[in-house]
């Protein structure tokens, strides 16, 4: 029976068959806090089993349950309760609570090649009409340099209509033979209204596992003191929402909700979260997650960033959520995420002083980051970043980091994706002292790269700076943004280094102290248009080809071009020269005065 509707008058109400409903107190359980309910639980989730689904009740009372229920292979078994706590005492480690697994499944393998992008595939293995085929673990993708953590190709394909045609094209390639796993999932089975309390210790226990499911649920519970919430793992369109979430905060894991390999359209919204190591995290190496959606969260005192997709969290949707007094706000490490409408306030502490043990990870972090793959066709858009000023530091060590700060990490695997965008727009970066700016970073050149109509206050080094650590950005936009610069040593309003083309158009100033407006660093063409602010300011142009200052925007005479030798000036380039109080043009071969002041 799928997705029963409970309501309170059936606490004490005996179990049948023929009603669905399976009373655990029907089955022995004490209700008395202290006695061992294991048996009688799993009891009741056999009778639901095998009368083909229904509700696992839990009357208003408190259930000890020392190991965890397992086998709920059947869909539609819904475990609910009415004002129920079930104190989780298991010291078992990677023990859950409640763990749903598959009908059935069947390992096969792919009959022909599969190209990425391919929209279909062909296997000897029979598939049904709603199964879910899981390509399992493949070739590397993305091994990191740093720490070799090696993370490889596998998916969750959705079959369209029944048929060996994809939902969506695949991600990967898989040469012929590759391994596959046929599931016949269970269907729209899930946990709702209970409220499960861990012991708090270290022991990798979590409430709830989930694995080869379809439209698996999680709903109105209270989850605390465990070290997993809820993990899911070969899922189709899983969905946690509305619970609760405190206490997960221990260093071995600490995850509220762990998305696993091979899930399809999962949905995280609108839980709320206090003192977790990770909110929410795509986790493990061998396989992705795609299609993800965390939205509409409230989450404070992360230990660590508050979502983080890791390099298996593909096409990742972040949104509206609200995050606060964190290590990290969002940190993004899988290819074509979007961050867009959060509200991330102080994210840039470790929540915990009195543990606080000088680890400069702790004092320099930043609200929105990216690492590894994250960086890779990625958009940044209306987001708002807010630090307190008197958040100034961690047990004597000054808080330093980025607003946004976009970088990567050096991949020794075989490529994958191609880095063709990356799109920072309408964010509004009001930070503190030490906090703040946007920062672009990339382990290669990206294609093209807009930072437009942001407005950054207060930013403590460069406004906004654009650079790579290997190959060229092709074009480069920053335009329509407000920045607030600070007159800082060595650093400018805007920076930008290692690109074929950069426009900055637009861009206003406000900075009351800043003298230095703009510096580039090996740019073939650079274009200045529209500027405000910048008038009277210092420019450092270093192996810049073009230089095209059209418009209004004039830089002051005190402009430094390294090398000694300035670039030849474009045709219609417009200077000012301060000491004679002239406006010059270039004519293409001399410069021309075209007005002066008396």
């Amino acid at each position: 029976m799928a997705d029963y509707n409970v309501t309170v008058s059936l606490g004490g109400v005996g179990a049948t068959a023929t009603s669905g409903v399976y009373n655990v107190l029907d089955y022995g359980a004490a209700k008395d806090g202290s006695t061992d309910d294991t048996a009688a639980v799993q009891a009741a989730v056999d009778a639901a089993t095998t009368g083909g689904g229904g509700t696992v009740w839990f009357p208003s009372g408190t259930y000890a349950i020392e190991d965890g229920i397992t086998n709920i292979d059947s869909s539609g078994i819904v475990i609910a309760g009415d004002s129920a706590t079930i104190t989780w005492t298991s010291t078992t480690s990677s023990e859950y609570l409640f763990t749903f697994s598959e009908v059935s499944s069947t390992a096969g393998t792919l009959s022909a090649a599969v190209t990425r992008g391919d929209n279909a595939i062909s296997t000897a293995a029979t598939i049904s009409a709603g199964d879910l085929v899981s390509i399992e673990s493949g070739d590397s993708f993305y091994t990191n340099v740093g720490d070799g953590r090696d993370n490889k190709a596998g998916e969750m394909f959705v079959l369209e209509q029944g048929s060996l045609y994809l939902a969506a094209p695949a991600i990967f390639s898989y040469d012929d033979a590759h391994a596959i796993e046929v599931i016949t999932p269970n269907i729209k089975s899930g946990v709702r209204g209970l409220r499960i309390v861990g012991s708090g210790s270290d022991n990798g226990t979590g409430a709830i596992w989930a694995e080869g499911c379809t439209g698996f649920f999680v709903e109105g519970c209270q989850i605390e003191e465990v070290n997993i919430g809820v993990s899911i793992k070969k899922t189709f369109e899983s969905r946690i929402a509305g619970n609760v979430f405190s206490g997960i905060d221990t260093i071995g894991s600490g995850y509220a909700v762990a998305i696993h390999v091979n899930n399809y359209g999962a949905i995280v919204s609108n839980n709320v979260a206090d003192r977790v190591r990770h909110f929410a995290t795509t986790t493990a190496e061998s396989g992705v997650s795609r299609s993800t959606f965390i939205t509409g969260n409230i989450v404070t005192r992360s230990r660590f960033a508050a979502i983080d997709t890791h390099v298996q969290g593909y096409n990742t949707t972040i949104s509206n959520n609200h995050i606060s007094d964190s290590l990290t706000g969002v940190q993004v490490r899988g290819p074509h995420c979007v961050v867009s409408g959060n509200v991330l306030t102080n994210c840039h502490m470790f929540p915990y002083p009195s543990e606080y043990d000088g680890d400069s990870s702790k004092s320099s972090q930043s609200p929105i980051l990216t690492n590894e793959l994250g960086y890779m066709n990625l958009t940044v858009k209306d987001n708002v970043i807010i630090g307190d000023d008197a958040i100034g530091d961690i047990s004597g060590t000054t808080l330093y980091g980025t607003g946004i700060d976009i970088r990567g990490g050096a991949n020794s695997a075989t490529p994958v994706f191609t880095a063709d965008y990356i799109n920072i727009e309408g964010n509004v970066v009001k930070t503190a002292d030490n906090v703040g700016g946007i920062t672009l970073y990339t382990p290669e050149g990206v294609t093209w790269i807009y930072v437009h109509g942001n407005n950054v206050d207060r930013a403590p080094y460069n406004g906004v700076r654009v650079y790579t650590s290997s190959g060229t950005n092709t074009y480069v936009s920053v335009s329509n943004n407000i920045l607030g610069s600070s007159a800082r040593a060595s650093n400018y309003s805007i920076n930008i280094a290692d690109a074929t083309t950069a426009d900055i158009c637009g861009n206003t100033e406000t900075g009351p102290t800043i003298t230095r407006v703009l510096a580039l660093d090996t740019v073939a063409t650079a274009n200045l248009r529209g500027n405000l602010g910048f008038e009277g300011m210092t420019a450092s142009l270093t192996d810049v080809t073009t230089f095209n200052n059209w418009d209004d925007d004039v830089v002051a005479d005190t402009v430094t071009f390294t090398p000694a030798t300035a670039p030849t000036p474009a045709e219609g380039m417009v200077y000012y020269d301060s000491s004679a109080n002239k406006l010059l043009v270039y004519n293409g071969s001399a410069w021309e005065t075209i007005t002066s002041s008396t």
